[in-house]
């Protein structure tokens, strides 16, 4: 007694045919086809879930980088100026109190800190409100200098 596993019959009938003895079954080829192919996308999106969560997790790690650089140049322009304010990422850095030349000198101290320039579009006063904004634009310039 022999037996074979599978014949597809017709690509337009999206039949199979299944021998086992001497009894055929007919089966939808969709069926099959969907049953060979679904461990196959499953490691496909586990591999893309794994490697969006590695890529979330150093995303997380370069702004928690970013953010405490800027806090640090921040607080240097502050004890310079023996301002003792309490600074946290939101807090407007008016407020904290900076003045103009201390925010030309964090623009300065930023460039130099990341190692690019800060092109002349960027450098508005919405950019420089708070650590937070400050370090938006941050990582969107070394995105974009990355991708370059």
């Amino acid at each position: 007694m022999l037996e074979f596993p599978v014949l597809p019959v017709s690509v337009k009938s999206k039949m199979t045919i299944w021998i086992k003895g001497e009894s055929l079954s007919f089966k939808r080829w969709r069926i099959y086809k969907s049953a060979l192919q679904r461990p196959f996308r499953n490691r496909l999106s586990e591999r893309k879930a794994f490697r969006h969560d590695r890529w979330k997790l150093k995303m997380q790690v370069v702004k928690a980088d970013v953010e405490k650089r800027i806090l640090a140049l921040v607080r240097s322009i502050l004890e310079q100026n023996a301002i003792a304010a309490e600074l946290t990422p939101v807090s407007l850095l008016v407020d904290v109190g900076l003045t103009s030349m201390d925010m030309v000198n964090l623009m300065l101290g930023v460039e130099a800190e990341f190692d690019f320039t800060i092109p002349q579009s960027e450098i508005t006063p919405d950019n420089f409100q708070s650590v937070k904004t400050l370090q938006r634009m941050v990582i969107t310039q070394l995105q974009l200098a990355t991708a370059a």
